[in-house]
């Protein structure tokens, strides 16, 4: 109840396709003509920054209508318990001029600047990258002569092998590719990675962000192993490449990393128990307020949708890792007692 931060900041409408949907996203942005180009203030209670140059007001994006909880599930789950960096968030009611626009979620926003508090990267000197390979900032060269690389290599051989884990960040792009398989992921070209341009091995391995899921937590049964492995791409109209992918898994190294690391996930963080407890505390802090929500975007068909669609997503949590346990099982040719040694045993799901 008492103003914690007062600023002028721009204010810009946010997002690609949802901007389509009548609750808009915004980006607050910090600028000097407007006295400052930070916005002084620990925002996020569990980051130790205090300064930020932009941040996002999300409406849940293409979720907007359906749940607005998907996108801070998907990466809450992943926030400090594993190799990927995801942006922080806060369930928020927004007014503009006074009138309220509802509940959005507050987020880090993911760029040069986000780089550079997250991995302490010279945000002057990153290769930012989307898709497959657009700049943001930087260069692709780097990049695009990789993907050719693999595209001519057999990674078979342990020697080859090596020389990509000396190029991509192995255990973030298996905790990217195992936790965009869990939320099956629809809209899957929402692809951003990045690397310092550094003498540093370490600091100049590629690196991927775990970022934007509006379409997600809908298709229990999806085989999202396919999704990232078939050959012709993936993604809306399979536009986005799978050679990195693909490469990656003619490794035996590779293979058994990954599924040791998806046996481990599987076991913690994406139990049914772990997955419905972060859903539930995000419920929690808006399900007071979305009956005024409801009223101001009736576009979401009002409250008794939004809690069918927040059952369909406990339904999804419930199934999704016995789903996941069986199609990697088929992918790998796994026995039923190597899977059971791997994984344990299925969740008594009906």
């Amino acid at each position: 109840g008492n103003l914690q931060v007062s600023r002028e900041l721009a204010l810009r409408m946010f997002g690609a396709f949802s901007r389509r949907r009548e609750q808009k996203g915004f980006a607050l942005i910090a600028r000097n003509i407007y006295g400052s180009n930070t916005i002084d203030y620990p925002l996020f209670e569990n980051r130790d920054f205090d300064s930020y140059h932009s941040v996002i007001l999300r409406a849940g994006g293409q979720d907007s209508t359906v749940t607005k909880l998907h996108d801070i599930v998907a990466t809450n789950l992943v926030d400090g318990t594993t190799n990927l960096e995801v942006q922080a968030y806060r369930q928020c009611v927004l007014y503009i001029d006074g009138e309220y626009f509802g509940i959005y979620n507050l987020r880090e926003k993911v760029n040069k600047h986000w780089i550079a508090q997250h991995y302490g990267y010279d945000p002057e000197n990153i290769d930012l990258l989307v898709g497959n390979g657009s700049v943001l900032q930087g260069s692709n060269k780097e990049y695009k002569e990789l993907i050719e690389w693999c595209s001519n290599t057999n990674f078979k051989s342990d020697e080859n092998y090596a020389q990509l884990a000396a190029k991509i960040d192995i255990d973030n792009y298996i905790d990217y590719l195992i936790s965009e398989m869990w939320v099956a992921n629809t809209d899957t070209g929402n692809i951003k990675f990045f690397r310092e341009r550094s003498s540093d091995p370490e600091r100049s391995k590629w690196k991927w962000i775990y970022y934007d899921f509006c379409w997600t937590f809908l298709g229990v049964t999806r085989d999202s192993f396919e999704t990232f492995t078939n050959p012709t791409g993936h993604g809306s109209g399979k536009a986005f490449s799978n050679q990195l992918t693909i490469s990656c898994m003619q490794s035996e190294e590779f293979q058994q990393k990954f599924l040791a690391r998806a046996a481990e996930l599987l076991n913690t963080i994406y139990t049914p128990e772990n997955v419905l407890a972060k859903i539930e505390e995000c419920v929690a802090a808006i399900e007071d307020e979305m009956p005024r929500d409801a009223e101001k975007w009736p576009e979401g068909g009002g409250v008794g949708n939004w809690q069918a669609c927040v059952e369909n997503t406990r339904n999804f949590a419930r199934k999704r890792r016995n789903v996941m346990i069986d199609f990697l099982q088929d992918h790998f040719d796994l026995t039923d007692a190597e899977t059971l040694e791997l994984f344990g045993e299925k969740d008594d799901v009906e």
